[in-house]
Order: structure tokens, then sequence, then C-alpha cells
């Protein structure tokens, strides 16, 4: 049985399958994972660098136009680390929109194909 807001681990631990895709102070987009079967999107750690709001939409795919699975917005110079239990379906890919402000941090994915 699936416990809301916790990844699956196994006997020691571990999450099988979870990768993470780091990413440098960026203000544009960013086509994060491709596409698989079976990926889906873990979780987010992400900080704002810079002196504005930011505004972060993760989408399933790998264009501005896929549908969005979350979203994020973050104050001048403060973090944000989101996890979605068992994962979020994103089997087109995971695409990072920043529609304002300047972001650093990592994604973190399940790709159990």
């Amino acid at each position: 049985m699936a416990h809301p807001g916790r990844i699956l681990t196994d006997l020691h631990g571990r999450t099988p399958g979870l990768h993470v895709a780091s990413f440098a102070t960026r203000s544009t987009d960013l086509a994060a994972v491709a596409a698989a079967t079976k990926l889906r999107l873990a979780g987010i750690s992400i900080r704002d660098t810079g002196a504005a709001v930011a505004v972060v939409t993760f989408r399933n795919g790998i264009a501005d136009t896929a549908p969005i699975v979350a979203v994020a917005e973050l104050a001048a110079d403060t973090d944000k680390n989101l996890m979605f239990g068992d994962g979020l379906d994103c089997p087109l890919g995971i695409f990072m929109e920043v529609a304002a402000g300047d972001v650093e941090g990592a994604i973190y994915y399940i790709d159990a194909t």
C-alpha cells in the first residue's frame, strides 16, 4: 500500500530507480529529463537566486505547451523542497519552465523502465 507524501523504498532504505537532474542558476526553460514510459516526477528542490519572485512550472513533456504537473512560486532569495509521494506520471518527459526570476536546484525523478 502506498503512503501519501512518502517515496517507496526497498528493505535497505534506498529508492530503486531514483535519479537527480541538477541545474545551475538559470532564468530560461530547461528540458530536464527525456521521455520514458514509466517516468515519474518524484520531487523538486529549488532556490530563488535573484532579487525578484520566481515562478517555475513543471510539465509532462518537452515544451512549454505540455500539460502542467506542478508549479512553484518562490519569494526572493528563498527555497522550496517538494516531494510527490509515489511520483507524478511524466511519460512524455519533464520540462521546467522558468516564467520569472532566477533559480537553481534539482529535479528528482523515478525511471522504472
